[in-house]
């Protein structure tokens, strides 16, 4: 019996198989070694033997029960941690599109404090052209006042040149009225006198009427070329006088016509750099500018009221020194107004640069704006799917419990099945002198059964 029992664990001790073969296996050679002590001859072993047959097929169909619900877990445990894995693996993707998207909301946020300063920069410049504004305004305050003093001068000039018009207008009327009475009497006295003198005086002599009659009419031609250069020389003036108040008026007419242009140019700045502070102030704007040099005008490096101060000319001047202002300020006019345009072309440059690096800044916002949205909407995903993971994980853990409840269960059900089966013939064995040497068999064959489920397990 001992040796029937041996031979038959043999083999399922030699080789490893699954549980179930196992198992297999192991009814197999208890059933050949209850086989065997049936043929002994003891008068309850059949009835026993059936019963524990009976025990035996009910645990069987119980541990078939148990093994296949085993399975089961096993096969749902393997899938989620499939599953598992899977969303391991779509976690790590996340987070590194999430460090991506952070690199790129941090260099984002870099660039917009580049547009912060950049900005600053400008409004420091806004500020430069209102500065730039409040001069420009003096520059035109100044321009007027030279303008009006101008004018105040050319009026000044223009009554003295009709004062001194009609006083060489009465002079030379005077003159040609002297001239055509000396003309008179040198042509109502010579032939008068030469008779008079020729009749009173028979005893002169020929040689003084002649030089009487010479010096009278020296001095009548003398007066008369005197009279005559004086003539040409006040109608030069005349005539030069009214060139210079003809160009004087021209000139006044062209600085008032400059003097509007710059005052609607004024007027447009004005506005551009109202619109420019409204931009600045709206609260949609949160600042990309190219830096460029603020340029000073030239109109306010020097003293405002110099101009005034050089075109105020005195009344009483001569005339030549009067022209020469007028020429002087004529020429300090045209150089303000030639700054004022390169101040103006300046603004302008200013404002186009300022209109490129508000859209840049505008299209930098746009884009910080859709990386922060990705951001948001990544986070979400990745907090779904880190939820998913620890609901995933939980389940698997009580499935973890479960299965180990299971075979705890098994292992209990199997040590109870295999004391039932052993108890009895390891008890009779021990009472037969002949087998009792088959104790240590079962013994191994208990081992084996619990070391095969710690296997499994």
């Amino acid at each position: 019996m001992s040796l029937r029992l041996s031979a038959g664990l043999k083999p399922i001790n030699g080789n490893r198989k699954t549980p179930v073969e196992f198992e297999a296996q192991l009814l197999g050679v208890l059933k050949r070694v209850l086989a065997g002590v049936a043929e002994l001859t003891w008068p309850n072993v059949p009835a026993q033997v059936d019963a524990l047959r009976v025990r035996l097929e009910e645990k069987e169909q119980f541990l078939t029960k148990k093994t296949k619900q085993l399975q089961d877990l096993t096969d749902e445990k393997s899938t989620l941690t499939g599953e598992i894995r899977d969303l391991k693996d779509m976690l790590d993707v996340k987070e590194r599109k999430v460090n991506v998207l952070q690199k790129k909301i941090e260099n984002l946020l870099e660039q917009l404090k580049d547009k912060d300063k950049q900005l600053a920069g400008l409004r420091e410049r806004v500020q430069g052209l209102q500065t730039d504004s409040s001069n420009t305004d003096t520059a035109l305050a100044t321009l007027e006042e030279a303008l009006s003093e101008k004018e105040r001068v050319i009026e000044n000039l223009r009554e003295q040149k009709e004062r001194e018009d009609r006083t060489r207008l009465e002079e030379l009327d005077q003159m040609r009225k002297e001239n055509q009475e000396l003309k008179d009497k040198l042509t109502a006295l010579q032939p008068p006198s030469a008779s008079q003198s020729q009749a009173a005086n028979p005893g002169v002599t020929q040689n003084q009427r002649p030089d009487r009659e010479t010096q009278n009419t020296e001095e009548a031609t003398r007066k008369c070329a005197d009279i005559t250069d004086r003539l040409r020389l006040l109608e030069q003036e005349v005539a030069r006088n009214r060139e210079d108040s003809r160009k004087s008026k021209a000139e006044v007419e062209r600085l008032m016509l400059a003097l509007r242009e710059a005052e609607m140019e004024k007027l447009s700045k004005e506005k551009k750099i109202a619109d420019l502070e409204r931009q600045i102030k709206s609260p949609t704007i949160q600042k990309q500018m190219v830096p460029a040099e603020m340029r000073k005008d030239p109109l306010t490096d020097g003293h405002p009221h110099s101009l005034s101060q050089q075109t105020r000319f005195d009344p009483q001047l001569p005339l030549s020194a009067s022209q020469e202002a007028m020429r002087e300020t004529a020429e300090r006019l045209t150089e303000m107004e030639k700054a004022l345009r390169e101040s103006m072309n300046t603004s302008a440059h200013r404002e186009a640069l300022w209109a490129q690096e508000e859209s840049a800044r505008v299209e930098a916002q746009r884009q910080l704006e859709e990386l922060m949205g990705a951001l948001e909407k990544t986070r979400q995903e990745l907090d779904t799917t880190k939820l998913h993971l620890s609901s995933t994980q939980q389940s698997l853990h009580e499935r973890d419990r479960h299965l180990n409840s299971l075979r705890q269960d098994r292992r209990k059900q199997l040590q109870e099945i295999l004391e039932m089966k052993l108890s009895p013939m390891t008890h009779k064995l021990q009472n037969t002198p002949s087998c009792s040497m088959s104790v240590r068999p079962v013994k191994e064959i208990k081992f084996n059964c619990i070391s095969l489920h710690d296997i499994e397990g």
